[in-house]
C-alpha cells in the first residue's frame, strides 16, 4: 500500500508536467478510483487504504477531498480557481512511488489522462461495479 497523499501528489505532478496545467477535483477523484479499480484487477487488492462509495456523481471517497484540503492548507499544492469552472491543483516536484504500484498508476494515467472529463465519467459510471450499486453502497 501507499499513502493517499503520495498518490495524489504523484498524479498532480505528472498531470501538471504533461498537460502544463492543473487537474480538477473531479478528474482527480475518478483517476484515483480507476487506479484502485485496476490494482484490484491486477494485484488482487487496492493500493491505497480508503473506501469507495457510490455517491451522486459516481465513485467517491471523502479521504481524497480531505487529503486535498490538507495539501492546500499546508501550501504544498498550487491552486488555480477558475470562476464557474472549479479548482485545479498543480504540483511541480517529483514523487517516487514503489515500482510495483508505479506501474499500475502510470498505466492508468496513460489510459485516461487525455480522456475528456465527460467521457471519463461515462466510462467510470458504466463499470458494472459502479452501475449495479445504489447510492451509499461500498464499491471498493
Amino acid at each position: 500500500m501507499i499513502h493517499l497523499r503520495d498518490l495524489l501528489l504523484y498524479i498532480i505532478s505528472v498531470y501538471s508536467r504533461i498537460k502544463g496545467r492543473g487537474i480538477g477535483r473531479t478528474k482527480l477523484m475518478k483517476l484515483v478510483f480507476l487506479i484502485d479499480y485496476h490494482a484490484i484487477k491486477e494485484l488482487g487488492s487496492k493500493i491505497i487504504k480508503i473506501t469507495w462509495f457510490k455517491w451522486l456523481y459516481g465513485p467517491f471517497s471523502r479521504a481524497v477531498l480531505d487529503t486535498l484540503d490538507v495539501l492546500e492548507d499546508e501550501g504544498i499544492v498550487e491552486i488555480e480557481e477558475i470562476p464557474d469552472i472549479g479548482r485545479f491543483y498543480k504540483y511541480s516536484k517529483r514523487i517516487v512511488l514503489p515500482e510495483k504500484y508505479k506501474q499500475i498508476v502510470d498505466r492508468v494515467l496513460n489510459m485516461y489522462m487525455e480522456t475528456p472529463l465527460d467521457r471519463l465519467l461515462d466510462k467510470v459510471y458504466n463499470l458494472p461495479e459502479v452501475k449495479e450499486k445504489k447510492i451509499g453502497d461500498i464499491i471498493l
